[in-house]
């Protein structure tokens, strides 16, 4: 196949080509991409400006009408990833797989790339195509390629993030080809983007970088402490010493060698070399990370101010001091967290906008990115738990509002479950004073268990159905309310075996709606027992509201026998001396009372999702921290400093 000079990087550097209207057309180009270039580095012209320059340069390429210049369209992509961290994000994925697109159909006319199919799926598309075709494209086009796809992982979020993608790439990659390093095409550094470098050369430094660390993350254990170490003998990775550094101190923290990571960290992050502020960054995050998961949760702290000291307002140091004050029980210091977690999030559109390492090492992170809508799930149980009932109302409310406006563009996010959220919602209003308005929340959830009745033997039924009691009740619609509890008091009944193995049955050949529609966990036998005597209780005070005295009565005795906790005990003695039964009252001394509170571990309260803490708040249980816990400070650093 004759293909365009573009695809010989030979015949592009030597111009034999000029006398044809692409070849003098890639020449213009050329030249005006190495003044961009230069101008950048003098100063002449700020990163945005470079930006715009550049994207300016790759749609003119693009739209040319002759043969693809794909090598010139690979130059401005791995440019354009190279000022991620000045010139405001823009995601490059889309632009990289318009190029390659364009080159697969150039050399294979035939093959047909489905845009219904995932993202990773297309370009394992095209990547076996370039590499049927590999003796067609020289080193420079291949290295160029590498480059900005495994740049897109880091930079873009492009995912899934496998094993098997630097596999197929490796069967690309044409290693240390002299023609590579000897053609003289130049673009801007990664790691320093106001010097220049061979574009060839660079762009593999970049891929063999960016290889290892998908292989740190995903492939773990086919990485050893020598391999970082010879790739950081390469001459154009010399100058990352802190970084190969950053990624010993890894590896040895996910082997488990406490030693071994302590003496790197302590090189890392005590050394006087000149180093990317973004490594020492990730170096305190690590030390952090660790130090929380050890319990030295004062020392884990002050790792994380000190990220803040070098990146304020940084968000994975807030969720790190946020993972502290969950550890530590301390609840305010954790809302205040989340706050400013929020608040950065809400006005932070540009999260992207870091150096190129901070982008790398971060997929190394052991704090998972989230969303707005994840950290405002988290903030609204925290308030609901600390009984701000319309805080909590309105963070809800904000985050169901975010996630309904996403679903009329694209899927909603897989971190939360929506009727989670509602069910917190409605909670909260409940308790906020505002029972129509949580009536109002529980009608869509009602609505889908009336649509799945035969899947109904769960709490969504059972706490839906439980608020709604309560909301009626409290707007005197008596009958409602009692409806309602009833309702509640059947979705209570403890399953039977063959009940819970049909269900799994359904759950499993309806897995699409199983997230949405149940919470995470059944509840226990101990929990539902519990849940009964409480909703007694509310049928009790509704029967007594009505006039019903009779039923009210019953129902105190039926919590009663069923959990004998203080508030039931406290009510049905009321009932016995009104109704003046000594007898009753003197066997009802001689039974011990239930203090009402949840005792936890602090590893359990971290684990606590939005229904387990709808459950406490329904049951007005208080989660109070076991007896045998290990105490720890529970101010270490005041909230506001973090910000």
């Amino acid at each position: 196949m004759e293909l365009d000079m573009d695809l010989d990087a030979d015949t592009a550097t030597r111009g034999d080509d000029e006398d044809t209207e692409p070849g003098r057309q890639q020449h213009v180009w050329l030249s005006r991409l190495q003044e961009i270039c230069g101008q950048f580095c003098s100063g002449d012209i700020d990163a945005r400006q470079t930006k715009d320059q550049f994207v300016r340069l790759y749609e003119e390429i693009q739209s040319f009408p002759s043969a693809p210049h794909i090598t010139l369209e690979l130059v401005v992509i791995f440019n354009l990833q190279s000022l991620c961290s000045n010139s405001g994000y823009m995601n490059t994925t889309c632009l990289l797989e318009k190029s390659l697109r364009k080159l697969a159909d150039f050399l294979d006319p035939t093959l047909k790339v489905s845009l219904s199919t995932s993202e990773w799926t297309r370009f394992e598309c095209i990547i076996r195509c370039l590499i049927e075709n590999s003796k067609e494209l020289s080193s420079l086009l291949v290295t160029l390629i590498l480059g900005n796809l495994t740049s897109c992982i880091f930079l873009d979020g492009m995912s899934p993030i496998v094993p098997e993608m630097c596999s197929l790439l490796f069967k690309l990659y044409k290693q240390d080809d002299p023609s590579c390093s000897a053609e003289v095409w130049t673009v801007l550094n990664r790691f320093n983007p106001l010097r220049v470098c061979p574009a060839g050369q660079h762009a593999t430094d970049v891929f063999l970088l960016n290889a290892l660390i998908i292989k740190l993350k995903c492939a773990t254990n086919s990485v050893n402490v020598d391999e970082i170490r010879i790739l950081s003998t390469r001459p154009g990775l010399e100058d990352l010493e802190g970084l190969f550094l950053y990624l010993e101190c890894f590896l040895s923290s996910v082997n488990e060698k406490k030693t071994e990571v302590q003496n790197c960290l302590d090189r890392l992050l005590n050394s006087k070399a000149t180093m990317s502020k973004s490594i020492k960054i990730e170096g305190w995050i690590l030390k952090g990370t660790r130090l929380c998961s050890e319990g030295a949760f004062q020392l884990a702290l002050a790792s994380f101010y000190k990220v803040l000291q070098l990146s304020p307002g940084s968000l994975r140091a807030l969720f790190g001091a946020q993972t502290v004050f969950k550890a530590t029980n301390n609840l305010r210091c954790e809302i205040e967290t989340l706050r400013l977690i929020v608040q950065k999030l809400r006005g932070k559109r540009s999260l992207h906008q870091q150096d190129y390492l901070y982008s790398a090492l971060a997929v190394l992170s052991p704090q998972k990115r989230c969303s707005l809508e994840y950290a405002l799930v988290l903030l609204g149980d925290k308030l609901l738990l600390a009984g701000e009932f319309y805080s909590a109302a309105q963070t809800y409310i904000t985050c169901l509002d975010l996630v309904e406006g996403q679903s009329k563009t694209g899927p909603n996010s897989d971190e939360i479950c929506i009727q989670e959220v509602r069910l917190g919602a409605a909670l909260a209003l409940l308790n906020a004073g505002s029972p129509s308005e949580a009536v109002k929340m529980t009608q869509h959830m009602d609505s889908l268990i009336s649509r799945k009745r035969k899947l109904d033997s769960t709490s969504l039924e059972l706490f839906t159905s439980f608020i709604n009691g309560r909301a009626h009740a409290e707007q005197e619609q008596y009958s409602r309310s009692l409806h309602y509890l009833d309702r509640a008091m059947r979705a209570s009944l403890p399953q039977s075996a063959g009940e819970k193995k049909r269900f799994h049955h359904d759950m499993f050949n309806k897995a699409v709606e199983s997230q949405t529609l149940e919470t995470k966990s059944m509840l226990s036998l101990e929990t539902l027992t519990c849940l009964r005597a409480k909703l007694y209780l509310e049928k009790s005070k509704v029967y007594s509201a009505s006039g019903d005295s009779r039923s009210s009565s019953k129902c105190l005795s039926n919590a009663a026998s069923l959990y004998p906790s203080e508030e039931i005990m406290d009510a049905y003695r009321s009932d016995l001396e009104s109704r003046g039964a000594k007898e009753e009252l003197v066997k009802l001394d001689k039974i011990n009372v239930d203090p009402g509170a949840y005792e936890y571990s602090p590893e359990h309260v971290m684990n606590l999702d939005t229904a387990q803490i709808c459950l406490a708040v329904l049951m007005n249980k208080p989660l109070v921290r076991h007896s045998s816990s290990r105490e720890v400070p529970m101010q270490v650093i005041d909230v506001p400093c973090l910000s």
